[in-house]
């Protein structure tokens, strides 16, 4: 790829944070990562670019060479959001996805001495 086109890329994933959806989110979410850690924006943002890149990785080597069509990977992706966006309007889905789901908590150490928090998964009882 051509440096014009990285650069490219580059300020169109900058300027995609600009968007209605993203930009209300930014503060939220990056005061969350600050106050976890002064480097949490930094490991937010290279999570995110990790993830990105793998996932673009797998449709690109692995996925094209068993078979997976750009076509069908759209299709697929339209067919997810589509769903997603049924669950979000129907009161009754809405009910029935949120009795299925896991509830993650957060638990620290009992002294809390700069120990790591572990997520747990606890028993789901509604």
């Amino acid at each position: 790829m051509a440096t014009g086109a990285s650069l490219f890329a580059l300020l169109a994933g900058v300027l995609s944070t600009l968007s209605p959806c993203v930009l209300p989110l930014l503060p939220l979410v990056l005061g969350a990562a600050v106050s976890e850690h002064r480097l949490g924006p930094a490991a937010l943002a290279a999570g995110l670019a990790v993830s990105f890149v793998a996932i673009g990785l797998f449709v690109a080597t692995i996925g094209f060479s068993i078979g997976l069509d750009a076509g069908i990977f759209r299709g697929v992706a339209a067919l997810l959001l589509l769903a997603g966006g049924v669950v979000l309007m129907v009161p009754r889905l809405q009910q029935r996805m949120d009795n299925t789901s896991i509830d993650f908590k957060e638990i620290s150490s009992a002294d809390d001495g700069g120990h790591p928090r572990i997520l747990t998964c606890p028993n789901h009882a509604r």
